[in-house]
């Protein structure tokens, strides 16, 4: 007898499936469903389609998708807390950075008062942290002005202006650097070469 493969899914490529997914059992002998973002935060993209019904149809084939897995595998604790909305069974991963950098800032001694560059490369939601890391280089540059800690922030997303109004708040918008979304690898190879 032919044997039903095991299957991962994921959830973005899956949603196009959702009038299959409650027959997946037939043809799969376990299968998981991959979450890689918030889906309630990709519905309200500028670029998602505007038409009526877009947002309700949208996520009711992601929790579709999670509902008819035998198991979810969510990237980070966030996500988990989303996925377990629709699935008792989630397995929470440890999220990886976008590595399209190959080189990075050699190991060398630096002089007690230069720079310290520190980068952050992902979607600009508050939910990753960034009001923390913020509040952070504030707390570090109060008890040690020296040496000055530089934050260069590649990527976009809709709490951007939030965050920007949080670095004039805080008094650090000279250390902190909004590059906004980068394509280019040439590029991204030169901000993880200078961050330390």
């Amino acid at each position: 007898a032919l044997q039903r493969p095991y299957a991962v899914f994921f959830i973005a490529a899956f949603v196009t499936m959702t009038p299959l997914q409650p027959f997946m059992k037939f043809f799969f002998r376990r299968s998981a469903t991959y979450l890689a973002g918030d889906y309630e935060l990709m519905v309200e993209q500028p670029s998602s389609p505007r038409w009526p019904g877009w947002k309700v149809l949208s996520r009711y084939c992601w929790e579709s998708a999670m509902r008819h897995a035998d198991f979810v595998i969510a990237r980070g604790s966030y996500l988990a807390k989303i996925a377990r909305r629709s699935n008792a069974r989630v397995i929470e991963t440890l999220p990886m950075g976008h590595m399209l950098g190959a080189e990075t800032c050699e190991s060398r001694e630096l002089a007690p008062d230069q720079e310290r560059h520190v980068l952050y490369i992902g979607l600009l939601i508050n939910s990753k942290g960034m009001s923390d890391l913020l509040k952070a280089i504030r707390l570090i540059s109060d008890r040690r002005p020296e040496p000055k800690i530089i934050l260069d922030v590649l990527g976009d997303g809709a709490d951007r202006p939030g965050m920007e109004a949080q670095c004039s708040e805080l008094g650090i918008e000279s250390q902190i650097h909004f590059h906004g979304w980068i394509d280019s690898a040439e590029q991204m190879t030169g901000y993880f070469s200078t961050a330390h």
